[in-house]
């Protein structure tokens, strides 16, 4: 759970001057906040725990390639993540998540395509499409040169026993506080390691 507290004068100045309501913009930025660690906790498993053979790639060029030749080959490790996990379920991948500096590795390569379906997001947000064969997904507290290859639906399982609630509003008169708190609970699980693979970017 998480809590919020704010005084009555500063939500009646809060009010007066930018026509908002204290307890409203709080509990939103509480709410965001609780999305995103969720995320995290469900990512850093998934990454910690990827059954498939991980892929690495390398950012130093080999000889004979060009600089454009060689930053395709992160696609070309992209397709061996797939493959990985292909070999272990029988299916073919069809999400990745990375941080927003690994993104935009992807972004650059010919086979990304922004995604009209993208939608500004509090938590991990689409990006586009890689190759129109993964929805690709920006993650800001992702671990750094990391790509999960994964299939979505498949391996983990996160279920909530206790929907996203508020608590009421506790008013303190000795310091003319409220304090307002909202929470949840949930059970997480990977279920199929084999459905995640993981491609690390060295140097």
């Amino acid at each position: 759970a998480l809590a919020v507290a704010w005084t009555s004068e500063a939500a009646e100045d809060l009010r007066a001057t930018h026509s908002l309501d204290a307890e409203a913009e709080l509990m939103d930025a509480v709410a965001g906040e609780i999305v995103r660690e969720l995320d995290r906790v469900v990512l850093t498993d998934m990454l910690t725990n990827a059954g498939a053979d991980p892929i690495t790639w390398h950012t130093t060029k080999e000889e004979g390639y060009t600089e454009i030749e060689w930053r395709r080959t992160l696609y070309d490790a992209i397709v061996d993540a797939n493959n990985a996990v292909y070999k272990q379920r029988y299916r073919n991948t069809d999400f990745l998540v990375a941080d927003a500096d690994t993104v935009g590795r992807l972004e650059k390569l010919e086979e990304f395509h922004l995604s009209s379906e993208a939608q500004p997001s509090i938590g991990v947000q689409l990006i586009g499409r890689l190759n129109n064969r993964w929805d690709v997904y920006k993650a800001a507290d992702f671990t750094p040169d990391r790509i999960l290859v994964g299939i979505r639906g498949d391996g983990y399982v996160y279920a909530p026993y206790v929907p996203l609630s508020l608590t009421p509003a506790h008013y303190d008169a000795a310091t003319d506080t409220w304090v307002r708190a909202l929470r949840t609970r949930a059970a997480c699980k990977m279920t199929v390691p084999d459905a995640y693979a993981v491609v690390q970017i060295a140097a």
